[in-house]
């Protein structure tokens, strides 16, 4: 689970913000809201973020999704640059920052990085093994290239190792990916690696389609189909089943794109005809839906845009409810019904009641802040343009009883702007 997440000059984000998942005293549903580590330490399992169209949003997203690449990907070359975009509306060319503070296996890590499109500068990883927080490594990058590793005393590694991993590290590459380069395993680094790696998952934007991935989950036995079928059920869909078909090719073409692929990789011996049976098989989704007692098949592309993205985002649920997962959502309410919103939240609260599954939403359903039974103030975050056009964060948490007290409707204070992040616009007159 993320406990708080910074960023400096990343897209449109400038100064460092921070995403914050520690809760802030007593609200709603503490049991269903709040995992506690054995430690003592609270954690919310929910953030959802408003704000206006280009005010950053999907930008904390985004960074999140670029942290979790940067930390698992290696560089095949020291010569690549890291793809990114800093703050650009600047003369000041200043490296760009992450922090992020996590749990894993109940253990409290602090990651930090500062980077440029050529290279990391520095680089940092610690956790709590005891009240203090101790290092696990600390890594700087010298003007020449070098890269140096300094390992925390609580760390084993001898000196043939130490020197693999720092041979590894590439100037443009961090150490957990450098790490990745080689076969030494160190039992806390790799658990953090894990949780970049399978935990934090990649930022789900309304264009991605997650259909296949949600087909070769069920495949693999990742998600259970009888919960994906019972949340869609329960969603009013009139679904009953989720029928899969498979149609294979015809061996003679398999063959033929066998001679092709070995012809062009210039490749001696077999070439795999399985896989490529497997590789262009017709593959089919259909629901079945019931009318006064007989079944019909009605195939995936037929069904509404509606219910192919909510079928889509019970995939997510489905593994939410098994495996201590996060997921970034951008724009939660692309193509759902308002009740589909509030559905999602509910089904995922309280069926992850006591687990380690987090949700980080963007949306612009404001409606949602009239649920004032389900929703905890300190789960909801605002973005706003400063005057350098840069992102500002903040949290309904933030403002003060005088200006927001209980009895008054968070709805409304944010459809009038007195919570800000709301476009400011001006006449709807052209001139001619």
């Amino acid at each position: 689970m993320i406990v708080n997440f910074t960023v400096e000059n990343f897209r449109s984000i400038n100064e460092p913000i921070t995403l914050s998942f520690e809760p802030l005293g007593k609200d709603n549903y503490p049991e269903y809201y709040i995992y506690k580590t054995h430690s003592g330490l609270e954690v919310l399992k929910l953030a959802i973020i408003y704000g206006a169209n280009a005010t950053g949003k999907t930008n904390i997203l985004r960074a999140l999704d670029f942290l979790k690449k940067i930390a698992t990907q290696p560089k095949i070359s020291r010569d690549e640059k890291i793809e990114f975009s800093p703050f650009l509306f600047t003369d000041s060319r200043k490296n760009t920052k992450f922090e992020i503070e996590f749990i894993q296996n109940d253990l409290r890590y602090i990651y930090s990085i500062e980077l440029n499109n050529s290279q990391i500068i520095k680089e940092k990883l610690a956790a709590y093994f005891s009240r203090k927080s101790s290092n696990i490594f600390e890594r700087q990058t010298l003007e020449n290239g070098t890269v140096q590793i300094k390992f925390g005393n609580k760390i084993k590694v001898n000196k043939v190792d130490k020197e693999i991993i720092e041979g590894n590290t590439l100037p443009n590459i961090t150490t957990l990916a450098g790490i990745l380069r080689t076969s030494i395993r160190i039992r806390e680094i790799d658990s953090a690696i894990r949780w970049f790696g399978r935990t934090l998952k990649p930022i789900i934007e309304p264009r991605i389609d997650l259909t296949g991935w949600g087909l070769e989950q069920i495949e693999k036995k990742e998600v259970d189909k009888g919960k994906v079928i019972e949340i869609l059920k329960n969603a009013d869909f009139g679904i009953y089943d989720l029928i899969v078909e498979k149609e294979k090719p015809d061996k003679e073409d398999v063959k033929f794109l066998a001679m092709l692929l070995k012809n062009f990789e210039k490749k001696d011996g077999n070439i795999d005809l399985d896989f490529i049976e497997k590789t262009i098989e017709k593959i089919e989704l259909f629901f079945e839906h019931r009318v006064e007692n007989k079944s019909y098949k009605l195939p995936y592309g037929e069904e509404s845009a509606g219910t192919q993205r909510f079928y889509q985002l019970a995939i997510v649920l489905s593994l939410l409810l098994e495996k201590n997962l996060i997921f970034p959502i951008d724009e939660i309410e692309s193509s759902l019904h308002p009740d589909l919103i509030k559905h999602f939240l509910k089904v995922f609260l309280f069926n992850t009641k006591g687990r380690p599954a987090q949700l980080i939403l963007t949306t612009h359903y404001r409606e949602l802040l009239q649920e004032k039974d389900l929703i905890r103030k300190d789960v909801i975050w605002f973005t706003e343009k400063k005057k350098d056009l840069s992102t500002d964060l903040y949290s309904l948490a933030d403002f003060k009883t005088d200006k927001l007290r209980k009895e008054h409707s968070i709805y409304n204070a944010y459809k009038m702007g007195k919570l800000g992040a709301v476009p400011y616009v001006k006449t709807y007159r052209v001139e001619e």
